[in-house]
């Protein structure tokens, strides 16, 4: 890895820390952390996991912990006035946070003086396995799509990409079929359940206009990186995990501000899990040279 992208990546995650650590009584919207580190929202949540081995979220549990912890060693002030200088809505959710993550009660670490160690998340980089990765050139393409919003579970998703699929039997498209597509916006260690989105796609190989209840994308277009996962689509993140958090700043590159999407190689239905493939596309920002295809 070059050393030089990899000090500007921590002087990046070190601006976040700091104004995490100086607003933990506030509301820090996605974008605004994205901003922080000079990083795409598309991006960010999974960079973050990546780089730092725990989802934004747990980051900012843990700071408030680290100093919730701070003033219960330094000051006599009440358990429920620490929970909301640390930023907790509550006494009862800075007690429930912070047994969990001590194995103690709050006022019980106070009296005993006494406090386990909080729990070290930050293993996930050291377990990813390497991946061939390339850079190619994609021509702009355009697909249809249909958006779900919620758990990215394999059987709902198979139900999402139905859809497309069924309205392009329908219309007379389906034999213009040329590559079936998704596109997971969000990390789902770092967002809730309901609140993923992906974005189930069929590209037809013109441009036709869907039903009000489909749209249509632009893929492609500049320069990508590639990576191929062969068998079960539970790899999948931890290859978007091995690209922004190992290859990319070992490359010297960086992602642009669109998401990173999947083509999917086999039609799973016939295909079983082990011979599955699918290939991972990362939008990568202008420069440097890739082969076309």
């Amino acid at each position: 890895m070059r050393a030089g992208t990899l000090d500007a990546l921590q002087l990046r995650i070190e601006k976040v820390l700091t104004l995490i650590s100086t607003n933990l009584c506030e509301p820090l919207p996605l974008r605004r952390l994205a901003a922080e580190a000079s990083l795409s929202p598309f991006h960010f949540h999974r960079i973050w996991r990546a780089t730092t081995g725990e989802p934004i979220g747990e980051t900012i549990r843990r700071l408030r912990l680290e100093k919730s912890i701070h003033s219960l060693q330094t000051t006599s002030d009440s358990v429920t006035q620490i929970a909301f200088d640390s930023g907790f809505g509550s006494s009862q959710a800075f007690s429930r946070a912070f047994k969990q993550a001590t194995g103690c009660a709050p006022s019980a670490y106070r009296a005993k003086g006494v406090l386990p160690a909080l729990q070290d998340r930050k293993e996930q980089q050291h377990r990813l396995k390497a991946f061939d990765v390339e850079v190619v050139s994609l021509k702009p393409f355009l697909v249809i799509s249909k958006r779900r919003n919620g758990a990215y579970d394999e059987r709902r998703l198979a139900e999402t990409f139905r859809i497309p699929w069924d309205w392009a039997i329908g219309s007379g498209h389906s034999e213009r079929l040329r590559g079936i597509y998704g596109i997971p916006h969000d990390d789902p260690q770092s967002v809730t359940a309901s609140r993923l989105r992906y974005d189930a796609c069929l590209d037809l190989g013109a441009d036709i206009q869907p039903p009000p209840y489909l749209r249509r994308l632009t893929l492609g277009g500049g320069e990508f990186a590639r990576l191929r996962v062969t068998g079960s689509y539970e790899q999948l993140e931890d290859a978007y995990q091995y690209l922004l958090g190992i290859w990319l700043p070992g490359a010297d590159r960086e992602a642009d501000d669109r998401p990173l999407f999947n083509h999917f190689l086999s039609d799973p239905d016939d295909t079983p899990e082990p011979d599955r493939v699918t290939d991972v596309y990362l939008p990568l920002k202008a420069e440097g040279r890739g082969h076309a295809e």
